[in-house]
């Protein structure tokens, strides 16, 4: 089974199990760096990866002798990204066969034109996810577009039925992708915290943060991003050129419009793994943060998703699509969990973030 791995949202190429171990060991990859396989529902990072695969059960012949592994050296030195393997997409299978099962439409009518449109779907849905290691969306359209012709009510019908699912199946993909680069800052952060006792960069007295592109900035200066991609998301107003500038202070690096996510204050690596630590912009920067269901879907600054959610990552690393109050408003919160509270109001009723730089 091969591996693709990402880091900062640049993919790096296809390895193998053992290539894996081998790289991470002599320093050519990272624990932090982002790992996905066909089958595998989100990118993980290569360390939970790895950690699984140690722990699986072996049903296999017994394990041979190991082999005496070298000692690692202390500081080996970063393969910069433009060595690493380049990486060809593989195919979907699932689009091929779902344009195979279009075209048979034709003669078959809806025995293989329903197949064609569920495959089509699941094909759109792991192409999305896969951050470019699958390829195949021109044939799993084509494969849904041919699965629609079963005749004038059949046609109807089927456009009835897969429209929205094709809307719903791609706002899901653009979620996943948004949380992926979630995920990616908040690994980054957490990295930072462990190097400087335990405290996220707004904590930095020589720096001052005043916003959540100047903390963010710090884990450029940090070393551990040196890309800009993963500080935004779809219908975001806010888009980085991926000029972050020279060492060591990168003060082009997220510059004003080029950050979509904001971060809380006060927080610490040892603080609740509930509270909220970053999260997508709100329409301002007031406690608790709230955002525009009615831009949901365009490009304004404090959109909300169409489905009603922002993205949020919280201190325990994890990320999720929590759901709003309601699916309509200017100024909508979380929904409540209890007592009248939700995420940001239960972490403290007077609390503050770090907003985005807006232009």
């Amino acid at each position: 089974m091969n591996y693709h791995i990402g880091r900062d949202g640049t993919q790096l190429g296809t390895f193998s199990l053992d290539q894996l171990k081998a790289d991470l060991a002599n320093g050519k990859l990272r624990p932090t760096d982002m790992a996905w396989c066909e089958g595998m529902e989100d990118w993980k990072s290569l360390s939970e990866v790895l950690e699984a695969k140690a722990s699986a059960p072996v049903s296999a012949p017994p394990i041979p002798p190991a082999i005496p592994t070298l000692p690692q050296q202390p500081s080996a030195p970063q393969v910069p990204v433009s060595a690493m393997p380049a990486m060809e997409p593989q195919t979907s299978k699932l689009a091929i066969w779902s344009l195979v099962c279009g075209i048979a439409t034709v003669f078959c009518s809806c025995i293989t034109g329903i197949p064609a449109i569920i495959m089509g779907i699941m094909a759109l849905n792991r192409i999305g996810k896969s951050q470019g290691a699958l390829g195949g969306k021109g044939l799993a359209i084509a494969g849904l577009c041919c699965g629609c012709t079963l005749g004038i009510f059949g046609t109807a019908m089927m456009a009835g039925l897969a429209v929205p699912a094709f809307n719903q199946v791609q706002e899901k993909a653009k979620i996943m992708q948004a949380a992926s680069s979630a995920r990616q800052i908040v690994i980054c952060l957490k990295s930072y915290a462990s190097d400087n006792s335990g405290q996220y960069p707004d904590a930095d007295k020589n720096a001052s943060p005043q916003t959540s592109n100047d903390a963010f900035r710090l884990l450029f200066v940090a070393g551990w991003l040196e890309d800009e991609r993963p500080f935004t998301a779809d219908h975001s107003p806010y888009m980085p050129d991926n000029i972050i500038g020279s060492p060591p202070d990168f003060r082009q690096a997220l510059e004003a419009g080029e950050n979509h996510w904001a971060m809380t204050k006060g927080l610490s690596d040892s603080s609740d793994g509930n509270a909220p630590l970053v999260f997508e912009n709100p329409v301002e920067a007031s406690w608790p943060p709230m955002w525009d269901c009615n831009m949901a879907g365009q490009t304004k600054a404090g959109r909300a998703w169409k489905s009603g959610k922002i993205i949020v990552g919280r201190n325990d690393g994890s990320v999720m699509a929590e759901q709003l109050e309601t699916i309509r408003g200017d100024r909508v919160p979380l929904r409540s969990i209890t007592d009248g509270k939700d995420l940001f109001t239960r972490f403290s009723d007077q609390g503050e973030f770090l907003d985005v730089l807006r232009k």
